[in-house]
């Protein structure tokens, strides 16, 4: 019951946000937190040099008859606007709508990939879904770098896609911010990698930046909540523990509110909250000299 109290995380799909992370932003992943240490390695990927740098799968430039650049971004900002898309599946030629862009990962190096999207029509706008349109957004990594997108090869003349980063099965009517993090063991391309587009889908803010993992705060935030909970309860939890550990607690917190919004790294926090939370700690302690068998 206290770990299902405790580990309460906030989705993955966040409010959008202005643009552009900087060196030292904290970011939120499915799989923890992240601090920004290095500048954004996808070029023009706010758009505000229109459809520079990026290309179709033939690594062509884009075409306006098939992309548009306005400033319905968020906070008024550039997006890139899908115009007409693929009329049927299987459609990867330059005439369906895809876009790309390679970047290139160093070796035993973490990354925070992150784009923003809002569909025209909400919740029609799958990724991977079968039917009329595919709607494919993803980073992928290609075995063989600058060579996928597709340059018209086959066989070795043409990458080999490796996986996908992103799953997320639709899009709102609202700009959503798509965060992931990735660890390069080794040195490749990463690819930002649209394909067979939906017509008046909209996209934004592409970034793939170095980064650190650092302790994710919202244990804290948690625990806060909890412990802060246990001493205002006086009613279910009226002893102070064998060493007075209410007043404790109370000391517990501010040390954990001083934690919150800092870059400690995963393991001293990990210390840091078993020596509060653990079998031997101060909670613990007071929640056993509350327990029902304690008050009989």
């Amino acid at each position: 019951m206290k770990k299902r109290l405790l580990f309460m995380f906030a989705a993955a799909l966040s409010a959008a946000s202005s643009f552009a992370y900087e060196v030292g932003d904290f970011v939120y992943t499915p799989n923890g937190r992240f601090q920004i240490i290095g500048a954004n390695l996808v070029k023009n990927g706010d758009f505000t040099d229109g459809l520079n740098n990026w290309t179709n799968l033939y690594c062509q430039p884009l075409s306006p008859d098939t992309f548009a650049v306005t400033n319905d971004g968020p906070d008024g900002r550039n997006c890139l606007t899908t115009l007409q898309g693929a009329t049927s599946v299987s459609n990867y030629g330059p005439q369906c709508a895809n876009f790309a862009q390679d970047v290139t990962l160093s070796e035993n190096t973490t990354y925070l990939c992150t784009y923003k999207v809002r569909a025209f029509v909400p919740n029609m706008s799958s990724v991977g879904v079968y039917g009329r349109y595919y709607n494919h957004q993803n980073f992928v990594f290609p075995n063989t770098p600058g060579v996928y997108p597709l340059k018209g090869g086959d066989g070795d003349e043409s990458g080999k896609l490796s996986g996908g980063l992103f799953g997320f099965s639709s899009c709102s009517d609202q700009w959503e911010e798509r965060t992931m993090d990735y660890r390069a063991e080794e040195s490749k391309t990463m690819s930002v990698l649209f394909f067979e587009l939906v017509p008046n889908d909209s996209y934004a803010d592409f970034g793939i930046y170095e980064a650190k993992q650092v302790f994710d705060d919202r244990m804290a935030k948690d625990a806060v909540s909890f412990i802060e909970m246990l001493i205002a309860d006086k009613v279910n939890f009226p002893n102070d523990g064998p060493e007075g550990e209410r007043e404790m607690l109370g000391a517990i917190v501010e040390d954990l509110r001083g934690a919150i919004g800092s870059d400690l790294d995963v393991i001293s926090f990990e210390d840091m909250y078993n020596g509060i939370m653990g079998p031997d700690g101060p909670v613990t302690a007071f929640l056993n000299a509350n327990s029902a068998d304690q008050r009989r």
